[in-house]
């Protein structure tokens, strides 16, 4: 697996390719307690005509040793300096859950290098109160605190990927960061990126992006809009404000799929991106 040497931290960011170097760029960044890997049935989908670049966000995967403190702007930061040391110029950025926001952070700091967006099953889009927000605090944190045996994790997951023929690909790498030798030190990255989510709203700012933005929930999505604190909201309401609020954005209500469209339905995913590409030429 290739790695970035980021300017600033002694620890390298790890990520992978597919493509040809010449073709036009997408930047891959996926959600909290995810890695690289999640996009890996998009990307054979796209890697003929793509340069497809997933990174493994600090703390994640490969960059787990990459350390910080798990804020929105710290995970952009780092973005930010992986696409300067790479030298990646009219980027289309395709996001997941925390990916979305962080990217929506990195846009509104810099937007030179960024010719369009996806995001797909975007935190950021749905607000909460900040008596909301210490619920979620101390969900998250008791419950990575002492998180469940890995067959039981494992089994949770099953039930978000509903639609899922990819399941093999996703469910046992991820399951793993439960396995005690991990969940440790990782328990600190996903209890402090949801703080940091919840901390750094970006809903109020999301009229300043003008590039195309193409926002894509599955309707069977169990994460977001968040069920147990917005019983009422739905995949919709979601679509329906980041139509509101973004100037240029278009939305995907997706059949037969939860939170983790990528591997659900990845087809749906690719011809979005194709669609971007083509608005933005």
């Amino acid at each position: 697996m290739p790695v970035c040497h980021i300017p600033g931290y002694t620890t390298p960011l790890y990520y992978e390719t597919a493509g040809p170097v010449s073709r036009p760029v997408l930047l891959f960044v996926h959600g909290v307690a995810e890695h690289g890997v999640i996009w890996q049935p998009v990307i054979e989908l796209l890697s003929q005509d793509y340069y497809c670049i997933a990174v493994d966000l600090p703390g994640h995967g490969g960059s787990m040793n990459f350390r910080g403190n798990w804020s929105m702007n710290f995970y952009a930061q780092v973005l930010r300096k992986f696409m300067e040391t790479m030298q990646l110029r009219e980027v289309t950025l395709v996001a997941h859950s925390m990916g979305a926001q962080i990217s929506a952070v990195l846009a509104l700091q810099v937007s030179v290098y960024i010719n369009a967006m996806i995001w797909v099953s975007p935190a950021g889009a749905e607000t909460f109160s900040e008596k909301e927000a210490k619920l979620l605090k101390n969900f998250t944190t008791q419950y990575w605190e002492s998180p469940p045996p890995e067959d039981l994790v494992t089994e949770k997951l099953k039930s978000h990927f509903s639609f899922s023929a990819n399941l093999g690909v996703f469910i046992p790498k991820l399951a793993k960061y439960h396995a005690p030798e991990i969940a440790k030190n990782f328990k600190e990255v996903v209890i402090y990126s949801v703080s940091g989510m919840l901390d750094e709203p970006v809903h109020a700012y999301l009229p300043q992006l003008k590039m195309p933005v193409h926002v894509l929930i599955g309707e069977r999505d169990l994460l977001v809009p968040n069920r147990w604190l917005h019983p009422a909201l739905t995949p919709q309401h979601i679509l329906d404000e980041a139509k509101r609020l973004l100037p240029n954005c278009r939305t995907s209500l997706v059949k037969n799929a939860g939170h983790f469209l990528p591997v659900e339905q990845p087809e749906v995913l690719a011809d979005a991106v194709r669609g971007i590409k083509r608005d933005t030429v």
